[in-house]
């Protein structure tokens, strides 16, 4: 992520009152997001399952 969103991010959160890590990451992706449009739509994908979670939902069908 760039310098400039996370400063941003610093901004918005603090703007908002809402002073944590969580708070600055979320505006600083929103910041990022609307700087490149193309980012937002590649994490509308819905991503691959983990071998773990696979793995979990085999178990629960075979043996729940």
């Amino acid at each position: 992520m760039a310098h400039e969103h996370v400063v941003a991010g610093i901004a918005a959160a603090l703007g908002a009152g809402a002073l944590t890590a969580d708070a600055i990451a979320l505006e600083a992706r929103k910041a990022a997001e609307a700087d490149d449009p193309h980012t937002a739509e590649d994490q509308t994908e819905e991503p691959e399952p983990s071998p773990v979670s696979a793995y979990s939902s085999a178990c629960s069908v075979r043996y729940g």
